[in-house]
């Protein structure tokens, strides 16, 4: 969804949505929901840059029986937040589980990220050239 178009500026800012469904293992089923994101592309003589960021994890299973969990903001740290599925906390994981489902979560971003990049990348083929600004 556009929410930001800057013609002067050359920017436009959108969000996605892609769905989450986690492959790891059955007990998982409360972290099932939608990883979120943020597309920044500027362009300007010729050149563009593209930024794809702000992964955010909301879960939101109808198939949990407790609250669902979410793993918010995506960051670069190997390990999850350490409140995030705990007993007591939206039903509980073991901490192998937490680290796989991260994991896995910050590689769905990755692969995203990688695709959305190449599709623009092929769509802007010969109308502009990704260079540093």
């Amino acid at each position: 969804m556009l929410q930001v178009q800057n013609k002067d500026a050359g920017t436009l800012i959108g969000t996605g949505v892609e769905p989450y469904d986690p492959t790891v293992f059955m007990a998982s089923s409360c972290t099932r929901g939608d990883l979120r994101y943020r597309i920044t592309v500027e362009v300007k003589d010729g050149r563009y840059r593209c930024t794809i960021d702000g992964f955010t994890h909301e879960g939101g299973s109808l198939y949990c029986k407790s609250r669902p969990i979410s793993f918010g903001l995506l960051t670069t740290d190997r390990l999850p937040p350490a409140d995030v599925g705990k007993i007591g906390w939206g039903g509980g994981l073991p901490d192998n589980d937490r680290y796989t489902l991260w994991n896995e979560l910050k590689a769905k971003a990755r692969l995203l990220a990688d695709g959305l990049a190449g599709s623009l990348r092929a769509r802007l083929s010969g109308a502009a050239t990704e260079k540093p600004w």
